[in-house]
Formats: C-alpha cells, sequence, structure tokens
C-alpha cells in the first residue's frame, strides 16, 4: 500500500508520504512505478445551511475535493496506465460516516 495524507502516522503499513490538498505545491508526490489501483478520500466536509457558507470555505471544500482529486490523479496516472487494468475510487469518508445532511458546500 502506498498513501499520501496530511498528518502520516509511524505505524502506517506500507509507503506513506505527507500531502495537503490546500498546500499542495508544497510536496512532491513520488508513486511505484506501477499501481493497479488509486483511492482519494479527502475526509473532508463543510456541514453548513446554504445560507451560511462562505467563500472562503467553499473555495477549500473544492480545493480539497475538487482539484485535491485532479492533482493526485495526475500524479499517480503513469503509474496506473502501467498496470494495463487500473482503477479509481473517489469518494468522502466524512459523507459515509455522517450521511448527507447540510452538505451543501459539496453540492455547488
Amino acid at each position: 500500500m502506498h498513501a499520501a495524507c496530511r498528518k502520516p502516522e509511524a505505524d502506517s503499513e506500507g509507503s506513506v508520504q505527507r500531502f495537503d490538498a490546500l498546500a499542495p505545491d508544497t510536496f512532491a508526490l513520488q508513486w511505484p512505478e506501477r499501481l493497479d489501483g488509486f483511492v482519494y478520500f479527502p475526509g473532508s466536509t463543510n456541514l453548513k445551511l446554504f445560507h451560511r457558507l462562505s467563500e472562503v470555505g467553499s473555495l477549500n471544500e473544492y480545493r480539497i475535493n475538487f482539484l485535491g482529486a485532479v492533482i493526485c490523479l495526475q500524479s499517480v496516472r503513469p503509474a496506473l496506465v502501467k498496470s494495463g487494468s487500473s482503477s479509481v475510487v473517489l469518494f468522502s469518508t466524512v459523507a459515509a460516516a455522517s450521511g448527507q445532511g447540510m452538505q451543501n458546500a459539496l453540492l455547488l
């Protein structure tokens, strides 16, 4: 397993590297030559009523949930292509745990 996350834990299995979707230029992601799959689960969502959304909060959600996925997929693409039959999964762990209530920022 190879992973990139905001707060890598010392006891994680496999190769773990640091990545923050709000500051992607500060981290150079490195992957093995070939990967059979890639999962992006940022674990972030802005749970607010629509009229309480802020521009900054909405832009951060966009950067984390969309642009972060794009940046990671672009970096991992060569390794996925070499597999010949790779898979990609994108989901939010927060949404899976808390449901869809008040997730207006992701609907925009």
